[in-house]
């Protein structure tokens, strides 16, 4: 007779400190929180900050993990008290879609929360969208969150 069950171990979520990334943390959260799931929160670092930061002998990585700790605080604020508490990661630079799927593969990620961003036209034509080729090329299932229609025009 067989005894296991399936249960999330590891939810990956991409935040780019959009209010799209913000949703999608929150429903990542929700799931963490139930299955008592190992959240982690990536942000992939633009490669020309980091470049420009380097000219000036900034730490911009550092800067960018205060801000995602206090992104994960804001956005989850009962997240200090989970077990396990949710981990964040700051990729020092790279093409989003591409950093989040290796991720994903290094960190055996179970499911992968990202938020939808509805970019149209040239715009979609030139840059592309992450969310899209996180959907096409991820090995585990994708939860793609849009911005619910209440909280964007709240904001």
């Amino acid at each position: 007779m067989r005894t296991d069950t399936y249960a999330l171990l590891t939810i990956l979520c991409g935040v780019d400190f959009s209010e799209h990334s913000r949703e999608a943390l929150r429903y990542a959260g929700v799931l963490a929180k139930r299955f008592s799931a190992r959240l982690l929160v990536l942000n992939v670092a633009d490669p020309l900050l980091v470049a420009a930061a380097r000219t000036r002998t900034l730490d911009l990585i550092g800067e960018i993990q205060k801000d995602l700790g206090t992104f994960v605080d804001v956005t989850l604020p009962d997240a200090g008290s989970w077990r396990p508490a949710p981990e964040i990661m700051v990729v020092e630079s790279g093409e989003p879609a591409a950093e989040l799927l290796e991720v994903a593969r290094r960190e055996h990620a179970d499911l992968v929360a990202i938020g939808t961003y509805g970019t149209t036209g040239v715009q979609k034509l030139i840059f592309g969208s992450t969310t899209e080729r996180v959907m096409r090329e991820a090995e585990v299932p994708v939860l793609a969150v849009p911005v619910s229609k209440a909280r964007a025009t709240a904001q």
